[in-house]
């Protein structure tokens, strides 16, 4: 950037302004931060002090921060730099350090001139970076930097260089700073700081030397911080402040954004939540008052002392002469723009000639002084004065319009001097001599200016019109073919001069033996002049001569031009083909003819000289022949006969015929040829036939030679015992097609069609030996191809055995359970026998068998032979059920274990239920369960019934369902 620029700026902190206290908490921050992050911990460091931490809090801060932030595990960095500035601000408070001035400087790697103060070398050289935390800022040297562009949520691009055309994510506004008014933008600017939280902190400054040529420091910055709501001191900020060499901050050059009110040109980011932004905002540093001492500028971004919200800016420099007075001159009807040093957010109030006036920028036609009084949104005030004065525009007396034949020079003049020739032909006008060259500017109207610039600018237009010269042509032939006149005729001027040994006239006739000139000179009404010069000459005739060739109808036949000259070259032909159709130019041409018939040829030749003559002879134009022929689609392996139906009209006939298969086999002259093709395709056959003229015709077919199909086929099951059912599964395939009928030869006699996919069952009728069958498969395309194949004994059916048996009885009684069985099976060499009741036997008879229940029993026998082929068989038997029931009439319920309780006894039976009665006719005891005999004690007391003799009443029902009643005695005895 280049202008000279100057301005005063306060130190101010934005809506919400710092109180005083406010500010000195911020100043303690910095001063304390080499103590919170120098080597080990603040703690550590204190607890050397005799009783430095004395009476410290740890729980109220810790209540604190909760209060404030939340828990402190979940931002540990935050409660960690919180809780470093509460031990810092106990420490200051008890020693009465807290609230002290800033510490002094850091050292600069730079002094004496801007050097990469606007970061145009796209690196950090000159400045010195610092990190750190808030609070406490920067104890740390060094740049955190990861590249340029480096992403603004990169942990460790804390210090980063940015170029290109891409934007904040916040605020949209672009990366590298725009040019202000009257600037030239540059390539790169600075981040400082970065999207991520922690209570992070970041700083980087340049020590110079304002002289006479940088004594204006003028910076850009964009700045975005989030907005917590925290008081001022915990709040991120970003600040900027400019320092003598004693280090303190110069009046109206500092600032420190704080959010939390509303911060003039902030703004809320549309794409990050609580967030504020400021786009790019330039402001300039007056630093006359600094010359020859070297002053400091630094940059400083913080997140939130809680560490949970983040903060960073953008910076861009410049540094330039300051003009405090600037001279300026207009002639009379001419204003002037004067241009006051720009700055963001500036207010600009105007005192002069034709005053007031407001703006940066004010056009002014009045000379006079002219004061401009600027102030910035802080309230800094600047300055400037400008001086205008006029001087009277030069008179430069008319010069004459020109009017000049193309190709004479003319010298224009002016009665003032010390001016410059312009144009708008460029090199046609001698800047210095005004003098103008036609042949230069070229036909037209050109516009020539005379200029004087001192002391103001005047100048005078003339205008020159070039004039073209008249164009002399002489018309009429120059050359006469034998026996030919000629007319020559002037044109192109106002007045003609003509001259040779035979005329003067500008008209005439002549009829010459030899070569003669005639030269004519024409001027026009300016006096422009031309010359034409025409030589007539006497050419002898060509003789035409050329050979026509009869053609075929629709062919083209070719002619030959055998014409000839004694002097001079013939250069042109001109064919007239008899047909109506357009005349032909070429020496030899190719003529397409449409129709029969004989046609007039006719050829006129011309000399290079334009005499011509001509000469016609005829062409007879014969019929092409008909090419015809008839064939029919075959399956591979077939002889396809082919039928020639050519014809031809007239006179003519066909003579020879030419047969290609298609098939790269010898071709056949044979009028009606056989022909076997060997491979499934399609063959274009073609036809030539010949007439006896020689016309020829041909025509194509396509003769399709179809594939057969390719039969085949399978069953999972090709041997098993009859009746045995196969499943045939047709696996034929066509290259090309479809197969579309399917016909099945199962070999026992019986055949089956259409279906390509089908089950067919075989029997044997033998139980001894097995038996094969054949099986065949037809297959027909749908072009008609039929195709077999046959699998010779594919299927075996073995025989199967007959298993039968006989039982005797068929029925039995449980008191008598036997069953005798006898084998009646046939063909077997295996036998299996189950009898129903979990026993089995594998010999040919079994021996009688017992059964030990009641009920119905299925005996199954199963065979089988050699073969593994398997039969069975199966018979129902009942055993029958029977009952018995006695009564005892005496026994002795003494405990010794024998006969001590009274019931009656059997099998059988359904229900039963006993009462006994006393003598005097009392029932003593009852029960309706057979294990529930009568143990010999009265209505189940505890003491024993007397010895005596007791009647028993006893109802059953047997297995058969029939009722049976018992009355008795019994004795009870000891």
């Amino acid at each position: 950037m280049n202008k000279n620029l100057s301005i005063i700026k306060s130190t101010v902190v934005h809506a919400p302004m710092f109180s005083t206290i406010n500010f000195w908490i911020l100043t303690l921050i910095l001063f304390f931060t080499p103590l919170l992050w120098k080597g080990s911990s603040l703690s550590s460091q204190t607890d050397k002090r005799s009783g430095s931490l004395k009476g410290f809090d740890e729980n109220s801060v810790l209540k604190e921060f909760r209060q404030k932030e939340g828990s402190e595990l979940k931002q540990a960095n935050s409660y960690a730099a919180f809780l470093n500035y509460k031990k810092a601000e106990f420490i200051g408070k008890k020693s009465d350090t807290w609230q002290k001035s800033l510490p002094p400087i850091p050292p600069s790697n730079l002094s004496g001139a801007c050097g990469n103060i606007e970061f145009e070398t796209g690196d950090f050289s000159g400045w010195t970076g610092f990190t750190g935390a808030n609070p406490g800022c920067c104890p740390t040297s060094g740049f955190v930097s990861n590249g340029v562009n480096a992403a603004v949520n990169d942990a460790n691009a804390r210090h980063t260089i940015v170029t290109g055309a891409g934007v904040d994510p916040c605020g949209g506004f672009p990366l590298v700073a725009p040019p202000m008014p009257g600037y030239v933008g540059g390539t790169y600017s600075c981040r400082l700081g970065n999207g991520l939280v922690g209570g992070e902190a970041e700083r980087m400054e340049i020590i110079f030397i304002p002289t006479l040529t940088n004594n204006v420091f003028t910076y850009q910055y964009a700045a975005v911080l989030e907005d917590p709501g925290h008081s001022q001191a915990e709040q991120p900020y970003f600040s900027v402040q400019i320092m003598d060499s004693n280090g303190n901050i110069i009046p109206c050059t500092s600032d420190t954004y704080v959010p939390g009110g509303n911060i003039p040109g902030f703004v809320n980011s549309p794409n990050c939540g609580g967030v504020i932004y400021k786009p790019w905002t330039n402001v300039s540093v007056d630093l006359v008052a600094q010359i020859g001492n070297p002053i400091t500028i630094r940059f400083t971004t913080a997140d939130c002392t809680l560490g949970g919200h983040y903060g960073y800016a953008y910076v861009n420099c410049e540094c330039n002469p300051l003009k405090v007075t600037q001279q300026d001159t207009l002639c009379v009807g001419s204003p002037v723009a004067l241009n006051a040093p720009y700055e963001d957010n500036n207010t600009y109030s105007w005192t002069g000639p034709g005053g007031p006036y407001n703006g940066q920028i004010i056009n002014v036609s009045l000379p006079g002084t002219y004061v401009v009084t600027m102030v910035s949104n802080s309230g800094c005030v600047k300055v400037v004065s400008y001086t205008v004065l006029v001087f009277p525009s030069p008179f430069v007396s008319p010069i004459p319009d020109q009017t000049v034949c193309l190709g004479s020079p003319v010298t224009l003049t002016s009665t003032i001097a010390g001016g410059t020739w312009s144009s708008n032909c460029g090199a046609c006008i001698d800047p210095n001599t005004g003098v103008f060259d036609p042949s230069i500017a070229g036909v037209g109207t050109h516009t020539i200016i005379y200029a004087v610039n001192a002391p103001c600018h005047a100048e005078d237009t003339v205008l020159v019109e070039v004039l073209p010269p008249p164009l002399a042509m002489i018309v009429g032939n120059t050359g006469i073919c034998a026996g030919g006149n000629v007319t020559l005729t002037a044109s192109g001027g106002a007045t003609y001069l003509w001259w040779n040994t035979a005329n003067t006239t500008s008209t005439w006739t002549v009829n010459p033996i030899v070569t003669t000139s005639y030269i004519v000179e024409v001027k026009d009404i300016y006096g422009c002049s031309d010359t034409a010069k025409a030589t007539v000459a006497l050419f002898p005739k060509p003789v035409t001569d050329f050979s026509p060739n009869d053609v075929c109808i629709n062919q083209s036949t070719n002619f030959s031009d055998f014409s000839s000259i004694p002097v001079g070259t013939i250069t042109g032909w001109s064919w007239d083909f008899g047909d109506g159709t357009a005349l032909v130019f070429n020496q030899n041409p190719s003529h397409f003819y449409a129709s029969l018939g004989t046609f007039p040829v006719t050829l006129i030749v011309t000399s290079n000289h334009g005499c011509k003559d001509t000469l016609s002879k005829n062409v007879v134009v014969h019929p092409l022949p008909l090419a015809q022929f008839s064939s029919n689609d075959a399956c591979t392996g077939s002889i396809v006969p082919l039928t020639d139906l050519s014809s031809i009209s007239g006179t003519d006939i066909i003579q020879l015929w030419l047969w290609n298969f298609g098939d790269n086999l010898p071709n056949s002259n044979n009028q009606n040829p056989f022909h076997l093709y060997a491979d499934t395709g399609s063959y274009t056959v073609s036809l030539l036939v010949i007439s006896n003229f020689g016309c020829a015709n041909s025509v194509s077919h396509v003769v399709t030679i179809n594939p057969m199909p390719q039969v085949n086929f399978t069953a999972p099951d090709t041997v098993g015992c009859t009746p045995l059912c196969v499943e045939l599964q047709n696996l034929s395939t066509i290259s090309a097609g479809n197969n579309v009928s399917f016909l099945w030869n199962f070999g026992d006699g019986s055949t089956i069609g259409q279906s390509a996919n089908t089950n067919h069952c075989y029997t044997n009728s033998s139980v001894t030996l097995p038996i094969t069958f054949d099986l065949s498969l037809t297959v027909t395309s749908d072009k008609g191809c039929v195709s077999t194949f046959s699998k010779n004994n594919y299927i075996t059916v073995n025989p199967t055995p007959i298993a039968d048996f006989s039982v005797d009885p068929g029925s039995a009684s449980i008191i008598a359970p036997i069953i005798s069985y006898t084998n009646l099976s046939v063909g077997a060499n295996a036998w299996s026998w189950d009898f129903g009741d979990f026993t089995a036997s594998a010999i040919v008879d079994p021996l009688p068998h017992v059964y030990a229940d009641t009920g119905e029993y299925k005996i199954i026998l199963i065979v089988s032979n050699q073969y593994s082929c398997f039969d069975t068989t199966h018979k129902i038997i009942f055993i029958e059920p029977s009952w018995a029931f006695f009564i005892p009439n005496v026994f002795t319920p003494n405990g010794d274990g024998i006969n001590d309780s009274f019931q009656g006894f059997g099998f059988g039976l359904l229900e039963y239920e006993m009462s006994i009665f006393d003598r005097w006719g009392d029932e003593i005891y009852h029960t309706r369960d057979y294990n529930d005999p009568w143990d010999g004690k009265a209505n189940r007391g505890a003491k024993m019934a007397q010895i005596d003799v007791y009647v028993y009443l006893i109802n059953i029902k047997d297995i058969l369902g029939i009722k049976h009643f018992y009355r008795g005695i019994v004795s009870l005895v000891r």
